[in-house]
């Protein structure tokens, strides 16, 4: 049985959902610790509930203090001319108000959530209304085992606000994604989608309680066959061995999801 940890800055209806097919033995794992960057954010609270511990880790106490404290580990990560700007360093230099330190404090909080979790023994990531980019010190703590879920037909409309975008830009359909994450924002190998025809006379509104809808779906699916060690890698396409099971790929006249569903998965 997988251990896994769930990240999220939320609500947490993924959360929910994840748990829901977990409780009812249709996921074979346990959810060890919930993690989030929010300290009153609802998934936190949703998770204590539940007897789950859940953890908050302020990012904002990344301090230069830290970053100095941190230094034979975070030198590891600089590049020289980024040595030499931290051995001149001094208040009002540019190296701290620059892009390259900021991806570097990412790092140093990534590295502190890894030795958070790390005594949970955790065999894969989820994130669930994540809103933290994950650096790539916990990609490689984790490869291939960390698994996000973003609100469109991904590679179209990566980043915030992916269903707005999508209803703005005036599509026909839109919809889910279910991703393997790397280095690239939303732009993991892809495990499952979910589209969903858009209508006449929808709102923004209405998209995107449908695409949540089917977020609540392909999410547990997608978690399952990682559980069952069913993903394997190719390039950057993930191969599912789908051999013995019997999945549905049209669910309704609103969505059509693929590589499809299992029966467990069908039903509201």
């Amino acid at each position: 049985m997988k251990k896994l940890a769930i990240f999220g800055s939320g609500r947490g209806s993924n959360f929910e959902s994840i748990y829901k097919y977990i409780s009812k033995g249709i996921i074979k794992a346990k959810i060890v610790v919930v993690i989030s960057d929010k300290e009153n954010a609802p998934i936190l609270k949703k998770a204590k509930e539940k007897n789950i511990p859940a953890i908050y880790i302020n990012p904002r106490n990344i301090t230069r203090d830290e970053f100095f404290r941190n230094y034979d580990y975070i030198r590891n990560y600089l590049s020289e001319e980024d040595k030499n700007y931290i051995l001149k360093a001094c208040e009002d230099h540019p190296f701290f108000s620059s892009n390259r330190y900021k991806e570097l404090k990412r790092i140093l909080y990534d590295h502190k959530i890894y030795h958070t979790i790390k005594d949970f023994k955790v065999d894969g990531i989820i994130l669930a209304g994540y809103m933290k980019i994950v650096s790539k010190y916990l990609i490689d703590k984790f490869p291939n085992k960390i698994l996000n879920i973003h609100p469109s037909l991904l590679p179209s409309f990566p980043g915030l606000n992916a269903q707005k975008q999508a209803y703005e830009y005036g599509v026909k359909i839109a919809g889910a994604t279910v991703h393997i994450v790397n280095e690239i924002l939303d732009g993991g190998p892809i495990i499952i989608q979910a589209a969903t025809f858009l209508k006449e006379n929808d709102t923004l509104e209405n998209l995107k309680k449908r695409i949540l809808k089917y977020e609540h779906k392909i999410y547990p699916q997608a978690i399952k066959w990682f559980c069952e060690d069913r993903l394997k890698m190719e390039g950057r396409k993930v191969k599912i061995d789908l051999d013995d099971l019997k999945l549905k790929k049209i669910v309704n006249d609103e969505a059509l999801i693929s590589p499809g569903l299992e029966k467990e998965f069908l039903i509201d």
